[in-house]
């Protein structure tokens, strides 16, 4: 393990992501030396030391592999690379929890200190008997963004191995948003579970009754102060942050729901009374913010792809298309139809 896991800003990530793409790109043949000196990043993993490599660097580093090297179900084998010790305090916190509901919780509560807000970003669903862990991407393109969700399902698959000390899967089913891949055997062998394809979610299923289980190594004091010292982080990373930034962020890693501002509060560490005292003095609101960041997103839908307005309305979490109208009509002085036939006859 090289690095500590966590992270001293929040558009990074730790050192240990880069070694791990290169382990399992050196056992498919591919030297990647050469381009970590050409990123920067060759000393870095050299020395050992605890270093952030900026998002950017990270996913160049992956989408170079990926054109050198075909590497089938990559992003899983990836995540299979790690494990809780990987994660530095936050681990440590997570293992010595009572319960794999505890410990979820807490992974979730504290992503962002190992960097996963630079990424993907993932919660707990329960319903009924069934629990899922859903993964979200913000990758810049569709092969990264498969990567990135990919990679989050290996490393949930060989922690919950960890976790529960057991060598099959605890998952009864793994759903995917995109189509199937020439690859699909593969993941599924190294999931262990059946894997579904073209699904609403990206997800991991298994029983809701594991989370109440209670784990080996639990130890409510080494918890406790654990998640005190991952308190202690993660206010810091956010303070270098302004505050506008981070409820922006966590929206536009919503697509198709509507948070409302308790629960933004709830993943920023706060209470709502204090989220909205912090954007009252940046002068602003919730409301605004979630305003700026749909009408972004549909006019970028609108710019960039051929979706239909019903079908940009449901990707923004709007129950009616005439809703979405009329908002979208508000804030441009257009309708959706109107501004994509400027947009079209501005790039011809």
């Amino acid at each position: 393990m090289r690095g500590d896991g966590v992270v001293t800003r929040l558009d990074t990530l730790p050192v240990n992501y880069v070694y791990r793409v290169l382990e399992i790109a050196e056992e498919f043949g591919y030297d990647g030396s050469l381009t970590l000196s050409e990123m920067g990043v060759g000393h870095a993993l050299e020395s050992g030391g605890s270093v952030d490599v900026p998002i950017e660097t990270y996913y160049r580093i992956v989408e170079k592999t990926l054109a050198v090297v075909d590497i089938p179900a990559f992003g899983i084998r990836v995540g299979q690379k790690f494990s809780l010790a990987d994660y530095g305090v936050l681990g440590y916190a997570c293992i010595s929890s009572t319960t794999l509901r505890q410990l979820l919780q807490t992974f979730f509560r504290f992503q962002q200190i190992v960097g996963s807000s630079a990424t993907f970003s993932e919660a707990l669903r329960v319903d009924g008997d069934q629990a899922m862990i859903e993964i979200r991407s913000s990758g810049a393109n569709e092969h990264l963004v498969r990567f990135d969700i990919e990679e989050a399902m290996g490393q949930w698959s060989s922690a919950a191995k960890d976790i529960l000390g057991r060598d099959d899967s605890m998952y009864t089913r793994v759903n995917l948003s995109c189509s199937k891949p020439a690859y699909a055997r593969e993941m599924q062998l190294l999931l262990g579970c059946p894997v579904a394809f073209s699904q609403p979610r990206n997800e991991m299923v298994f029983p809701a009754a594991y989370l109440d289980l209670p784990l080996t190594m639990a130890n409510e004091l080494t918890s406790q102060l654990c998640e005190q010292q991952c308190n202690t982080i993660l206010r810091g990373l956010t303070e270098q942050e302004g505050i506008v930034d981070q409820v922006r962020k966590i929206i536009i890693n919503l697509p198709g729901q509507v948070p409302t501002p308790e629960e933004v509060a709830s993943q920023l560490n706060m209470s709502y009374r204090t989220l909205r005292r912090r954007l009252g003095e940046e002068g602003t609101s919730f409301k605004e913010i979630h305003g700026e960041v749909r009408m972004g997103m549909a006019a970028e839908y609108i710019r960039q792809t051929e979706l239909t307005t019903q079908e940009i309305a449901y990707l923004l979490g709007y129950g009616e298309t005439s809703n979405f109208h009329r908002a979208f009509k508000t804030w441009y002085g257009q309708t959706p139809g109107e501004f994509r036939t400027d947009a079209q006859t501005q790039s011809d």
